[in-house]
């Protein structure tokens, strides 16, 4: 979101204002924590960021109501997010949501209608600096929904992404910000695509985040007994749309990772990571509706079939590139480890009461195979896009929606090696991300607690510790352990 070239020219200059200074220790903040050598660094450029940005909100100088201020917040919510200071994070997120509705970022490209944040901002017709306004906002969507994974958190933009009320374009194709054109696509063009075109990664992380915002909302309705409270919300008519919507856009994904070294983009990799959690999350909602409804339980098999493929999707991505620098990773990726890693154990669990089996040793038992590059062949997700269902019954029918995946039922030993693969890989990432942390002990929590724990946690959402885990001290000493 950041222009490169006009960032490394105004490090030159003589004078900067506040803003850019808090900017720049923001960046510097997330460059020391990515190296071994200044890493030692990385909390007092953070602390220094923070400094002149409450310096410049409570100053008259203005210069709070600039993109390079509301960058700066963005930045610095992704390095709390990081580093576990949870707290802080939600209020950074969402003072920068505050801040990009305050400017009207998502009202940019809305032709013949005055914008009211063109007041705040000054007028241009820079491409370039048009464009990173762009790239500022769709981060700040990003982020809003990513930091919405917590129980309870409400900082993404009350914006229904179904509807025109976004005209901002996405952004452009490319790392340059002079010479190019804008996309000319705004986030409901880019949802009416879906099976019908190729989405690039990075839209695709963008219409990813805007469905997993329906989810966020679609959730919440699945632990409703009745329909009583809700009368107006048909819960499988909204399960079936979005569910294809993901299925259209895990296909796009497939052509994405086919065209495109996915090795090397680390875009096309979160893409794919995104929507198999994002699908895990939809499929669980709809298991816990059948649960607290006189549904059939053959949709809920299906549901069930089709969170544990995706779980094992997430696995074979990561086996594909443990290999790689997990430090430079996208916060996603962790998080989609998490959301497969509590599906596998649910599933694991389900099956220990039908065979006597047990699961709790799995938090203390080392992987045989270990975080190695070594995996079979990748293999592609299993997903309908025929739009075929097999009910027309919703909230008042017996049938709730679905289509079949027809997967196979993987075996025990096989949930056993994913489960105790991707706990070693966010073993691995914990050492440089303390959120990752976070998850694993959340993940510990429930493989120890059994059903009595997984039973009252939704599937993709995190209890972040407010208190003990807000101490930097205790979340190293937690990082560091074996």
């Amino acid at each position: 979101m950041i222009d490169k070239v006009k960032f490394m020219s105004s490090l030159h200059l003589a004078q900067v204002g506040a803003e850019f200074t808090s900017l720049t220790y923001a960046v510097m903040a997330h460059g020391a924590a990515l190296s071994p050598t200044y890493a030692h660094m990385k909390d007092k450029f953070y602390l220094l960021s923070r400094r002149y940005l409450e310096q410049i909100e409570v100053g008259q100088s203005g210069g709070f109501v600039t993109i390079a201020a509301l960058q700066t917040c963005i930045l610095i919510a992704l390095y709390e997010l990081q580093q576990a200071m949870f707290i802080r994070a939600w209020g950074s997120a969402s003072r920068a949501v505050w801040m990009a509705q305050v400017f009207e970022l998502c009202k940019m490209d809305q032709p013949g209608v005055p914008v009211v944040g063109q007041n705040i901002l000054p007028l241009t017709a820079d491409n370039a600096e048009l464009e990173e306004r762009r790239r500022t906002f769709w981060a700040a969507f990003n982020l809003s929904y990513f930091a919405s994974i917590g129980s309870g958190w409400t900082v993404y933009l009350l914006i229904n992404p179904t509807e025109v009320s976004i005209t901002t374009y996405l952004p452009s194709e490319g790392s340059s910000f002079e010479g190019l054109a804008p996309s000319v696509l705004t986030l409901n063009d880019a949802l009416s695509l879906l099976g019908k075109g190729i989405l690039s990664a990075t839209h695709g992380l963008i219409v990813t985040s805007a469905l997993y915002g329906r989810c966020l909302s679609h959730v919440k309705y699945s632990n409703r007994e009745t329909s009583t409270e809700y009368p107006t919300y048909d819960f499988w008519m909204h399960h079936y749309h979005i569910n294809e919507s993901i299925n259209h856009l895990s296909t796009a994904s497939l052509k994405q990772i086919k065209s495109t070294n996915f090795m090397k983009e680390s875009d096309a990799l979160c893409f794919n990571m995104h929507i198999q959690a994002t699908l895990i999350c939809l499929h669980h909602a709809a298991i816990v509706r059948i649960s607290k409804t006189s549904a059939p339980a053959s949709p809920s098999l299906d549901s069930e079939n089709r969170c544990v493929n995706a779980a094992l999707e997430i696995t074979s991505i990561m086996r594909l590139i443990c290999h790689l620098n997990l430090a430079k990773m996208s916060l996603v990726i962790p998080w989609a480890l998490y959301a497969a890693l509590q599906v596998l154990v649910r599933s694991l669990q389900s099956d220990s009461r039908n065979t006597g089996n047990s699961v709790t040793t799995l938090s203390q038992t080392p992987t045989q195979q270990g975080f190695s590059p070594t995996t079979p062949p990748y293999q592609t997700p299993v997903v309908s896009t025929d739009g075929s269902n097999n009910s027309n019954t919703y909230a008042n029918g017996i049938n709730p929606p679905f289509t079949s995946s027809q997967v196979s039922t993987p075996s025990r030993t096989s949930l056993l090696d994913s489960v105790q693969f991707l706990l070693s890989a966010l073993a691995a990432f914990k050492r440089s991300n303390l959120l990752a942390g976070v998850f694993e002990a959340q993940i510990t929590q429930e493989i120890d607690g059994g059903v009595a724990v997984t039973s009252s946690r939704i599937v993709g959402r995190v209890n972040f510790p407010l208190e003990g885990m807000q101490n930097k001290e205790f979340m190293m000493q937690w990082a560091t352990q074996k």
